[in-house]
């Protein structure tokens, strides 16, 4: 490529990055806008990005946003650029293989600090009691950019997430917090145009997602419900409705009483039925509880809804 072709090439990607954050030079003190990297996944706007490292260079020099690591001086910060380097050189057709296992320890790294930021009572999170404007920390609001544009550039769904629905098209990203025990984040990752997208499935710290459900109706339209039936603290159920290339929140579980849980019993889902019933076990074998109630999930576009069966 001649001389001049390839600088004014550059300049072009340059001044593209830095149109792409322009919105995060607002007042980072209030809620989350328009668009604003302070935005959770599935609120803002993923950026379509091909410099990957002058994207990730203006989101700290211009914005505000950072890499929180747990351990910067073992190398944990040293190896999220290099994840952001080595996706920079995928994207740009510089090396040939994905670097899944790069950008997995990166948003290992960023995850855990997470974690322990929440746990501690320090990630600097604002928030709005409906839980729908949300305002990510500075360490977010890099992890969070980093994972959309890990999952748009993406050539596998398994390279972006824990587990996968039986259709393919989408999957689990889950982190717990920095006990291990309790949720931190779960993201639902779902197939999109040509890569992938992201939002995240509930509230931070209260969700903890282990099933992911491809459903359809009897009209042929496309559900996934993001679920887990372990026990009554992390009982969960979300289901969205997928259309257009847009994953849209149906409706939650929580919208129900889910009453009737004792000890030794097992809340079972039946995925063909859809429904939930307690079992438990009678001489070693798995019984229906009978007189328990019967939850049901009513698939019907937008009104779908879950139900209680006295």
């Amino acid at each position: 490529m001649p001389y001049a072709r390839r600088t004014m090439k550059r300049w072009m990607m340059y001044i593209g990055v830095l149109l792409l954050v322009a919105s995060c030079t607002a007042d980072k003190t209030s809620v989350a806008g328009p668009k604003s990297i302070w935005d959770y996944p599935g609120v803002y706007a993923v950026d379509s990005v091909t410099d990957i490292q002058a994207y990730f260079d203006s989101l700290c020099h211009e914005c505000g946003a950072d890499v929180w690591t747990h351990t910067p001086e073992n190398g944990d910060s040293q190896d999220v650029w290099n994840a952001v380097r080595e996706l920079h050189r995928f994207v740009n057709h510089q090396r040939g293989a994905y670097p899944a296992e790069e950008v997995k320890t990166a948003l290992r790294h960023m995850a855990f600090e997470q974690g322990y930021a929440y746990s501690h009572g320090a990630d600097e999170t604002d928030s709005v009691s409906n839980g729908e404007a949300r305002r990510a920390n500075a360490g977010e609001a890099f992890l969070f950019r980093f994972l959309e544009q890990a999952a748009a550039h993406s050539p596998r769904l398994d390279f972006v997430t824990d587990l996968q629905a039986e259709d393919g098209k989408a999957g689990i990203l889950y982190f717990p917090e920095w006990s291990g025990l309790n949720p931190l984040y779960s993201f639902l990752v779902y197939r999109a145009g040509q890569g992938y997208k992201v939002l995240m499935v509930g509230q931070k710290g209260n969700d903890k997602i282990n099933k992911l459900y491809s459903l359809t109706d009897n009209q042929g339209r496309v559900y996934y419900l993001c679920s887990n039936n372990d026990s009554p603290v992390y009982f969960r159920q979300y289901l969205y409705g997928f259309a257009d290339g847009q994953m849209t929140l149906l409706s939650e579980g929580d919208d129900v009483e889910w009453g009737g849980w004792e000890d030794g019993y097992e809340l079972v889902f039946d995925s063909a039925r859809l429904t939930w019933n307690f079992f438990q076990s009678v001489n070693g074998a798995r019984q229906k509880v009978e007189g328990a109630p019967t939850y049901r999930l009513r698939l019907d576009g937008d009104k779908s809804a879950f139900e209680m069966e006295k």
